[in-house]
């Protein structure tokens, strides 16, 4: 999960949240989390689409 967070972090960084100080820096740091887990899932799906076996949903959705 340090990859993709690393990879969609710098797009989600603006400054036009300031305005919302303290809580600005729990929403993006929720936001860069969601992302993060969006981009894996999606990279799991790609993958499976490769490969020969059926979709295991199951792997696409999981946690660690």
């Amino acid at each position: 999960m340090c990859l993709e967070i690393y990879l969609v972090q710098y797009p989600l960084f603006t400054d036009k949240m300031n305005h919302l100080f303290p809580l600005n820096l729990l929403i993006m740091l929720l936001a860069i989390i969601a992302a993060a887990y969006v981009l894996r899932c999606l990279a799991r799906i790609f993958a499976q689409t490769f490969k020969a076996e059926d979709y295991c949903w199951r792997e696409v959705f999981r946690g660690y």
